[in-house]
């Protein structure tokens, strides 16, 4: 994690930042945005096995971390997160006003 971490955009970052602070590792999305499509090359996202678009008329699907790079960021949050020591709540608030537009809804 630690060499694809540092090959990330700061968008790349801060939503798997917005996940980990937020203790959800799954979410629903469009299907097409960049964003996404990039985390899930670099395998920091994953579309669930067997689930597909749910809605297709929106394009929409699932998006979770995997389990181990899950337990990994929200293990080292501190050394992933330096920003997010502190007030919790208001980086929440940041990153979900620079990002939040690529999350349909979080649902875990």
């Amino acid at each position: 994690i630690d060499t694809i971490w540092k090959k990330l955009t700061d968008d790349e970052r801060s939503l798997i930042e917005f996940l980990v602070l937020s203790k959800r590792s799954s979410f629903i999305a469009k299907y097409q945005d960049d964003l996404l499509i990039s985390l899930t090359s670099k395998g920091l996202l994953q579309v669930p096995p067997g689930v597909g678009t749910f809605f297709m008329q929106k394009m929409e699907t699932a998006y979770s971390i995997p389990t181990a790079v899950w337990t990994v960021l929200s293990r080292d949050h501190n050394c992933f997160f330096p920003k997010a020591s502190g007030a919790t709540n208001k980086r929440i608030a940041i990153l979900e006003e620079q990002i939040g537009f690529h999350i349909e809804k979080l649902i875990r």
